[in-house]
């Protein structure tokens, strides 16, 4: 301020007044701010205070936590380097066996073609028993129609493809896999590496029963020398599991005095069904039979037989002489045990009346199985079915397939009464 007033070093500041002679122009000027007492000592003050707390803030700031060095990254295992032990390794969560999707997309096209009332029965077959699944589908198909058939080979499949007969070509059972744990035991004593064994039958058929029980339908499995003289749907209702009776496993027979044959079963639908038929197919796979398979679920279920049998000491169920349902029940599920008298499984008894003739023979060939058929009345092929040319639809075919009919004579009697 005092060199904007006095100029640098030279002491009082000219004005007009000190120079009397001069001549002075005036030249246009706006008129000098006039500051304030004490106005410019303020800002200075404050320009300091301001540049005194600049310079205290990053000294008086917390120091970073220093950064944690990134752990140091481990090499990739080599692809050749070997595997740990399997119990070294961490358990994988099990997995329920399911189908693969063409062949799922193909069971459930069939299932809703050939369903009646909800309701599909399903008989798996290979090339080996042809002349049984033709025999099984003549006698089915003359009260039903809700059949599907699942082949275990190609050989079965194009067979029934030329004669306009639908068929699931049952996956697995070609090519290797993982075998259960009896024939794991097998195959270590017998050295085998490559060729190991294939996919049980069983277990395919349960894994196309889920699949169907998912889809909501009620499955019927029957084997192809269970053979259907009548419409056997009335008795197949009523409870979640429904199965026809054996003696096998041994176990069942002592403990129960019978046990459920997987030869006829049937499967309604249901939250508690589809979960124990999951179940059914992680012990079919490990034992490889689904017989043993729902005896020993069912065993496990703690199951509850209404009794039977008269003696209290004895077991609770009967086998051959039974004529009536018998009711089992476990904390989830309603089973019935379907009569022998209309289901035979021992076809040393009398036949007459049978729903449902399964035999059991002493060998499990197809002559064996063809023969006690026979003996039953319940063989339905014609013998020279080879020559008959195909239809032009499956039912046709099938029709063209069945030798005369023989009526037992109990009914040819009732027929002549009631046209009389």
């Amino acid at each position: 301020l005092s060199i904007w007033r006095h100029g640098p070093d030279r002491g009082p500041a000219a004005t007009p007044e000190s120079l009397p002679n001069a001549s002075i122009t005036h030249a246009p000027m706006a008129a000098p701010h006039q500051h304030k007492p004490g106005t410019g000592t303020s800002s200075c003050l404050l320009c300091c205070v301001l540049l005194v707390v600049g310079l205290l803030c990053p000294i008086q700031e917390p120091e970073k936590p220093p950064k944690t060095p990134p752990p140091p990254s481990l090499p990739k295992p080599s692809p050749l380097a070997r595997k740990a032990p399997a119990r070294d390794r961490p358990l994988e969560p099990r997995r329920t066996p399911g189908l693969p999707g063409p062949t799922k997309i193909a069971l459930l096209q069939r299932a809703r073609e050939r369903a009646t009332k909800g309701a599909v029965t399903l008989v798996v077959a290979g090339h080996a028993h042809l002349e049984l699944l033709l025999n099984w589908l003549v006698a089915y198909e003359r009260h039903s129609s809700n059949w599907v058939i699942g082949c275990l080979d190609t050989a079965l499949a194009a067979f029934l493809q030329e004669r306009r007969i639908p068929c699931v070509l049952v996956p697995n059972q070609s090519g290797p896999l993982v075998p259960g744990l009896r024939l794991q035991e097998r195959a270590r004593r017998r050295g085998w590496s490559e060729a190991r064994p294939r996919a049980s039958v069983w277990e395919s058929r349960m894994r196309m029963v889920l699949c169907l029980l998912r889809a909501s339908y009620n499955v019927t499995i029957a084997d192809t020398d269970a053979v259907f003289l009548s419409d056997a749907s009335s008795w197949l209702s009523g409870f979640d599991l429904v199965a026809s009776r054996g003696n096998f496993p041994e176990w069942c027979s002592e403990r129960w005095g019978a046990s459920l044959c997987l030869g006829l079963a049937r499967f309604n639908t249901g939250v508690h069904v589809t979960s124990l038929t999951k179940h059914l197919v992680e012990r079919t796979q490990s034992l490889r039979d689904d017989q043993r398979a729902v005896n020993y679920v069912l065993h496990e279920a703690n199951i509850n037989w209404v009794r039977e049998a008269s003696d209290d000491g004895a077991a609770p169920l009967l086998f051959a002489t039974s004529s009536s349902i018998a009711a089992g029940f476990t904390r989830k599920a309603t089973v019935g045990l379907l009569p022998h008298g209309a289901f035979v499984r021992d076809c040393s008894v009398d036949t007459r009346g049978a729903v449902v003739v399964h035999c059991a023979s002493a060998s499990h060939s197809a002559d064996a199985k063809r023969e006690a058929l026979e003996r039953a009345s319940a063989w339905a092929l014609r013998d020279d079915w080879r020559d008959v040319a195909a239809g032009p639809d499956a039912s046709a075919y099938l029709r063209g397939l069945s030798r005369t009919y023989t009526v037992p004579l109990g009914k040819i009697l009732r027929i002549y009464e009631k046209k009389k």
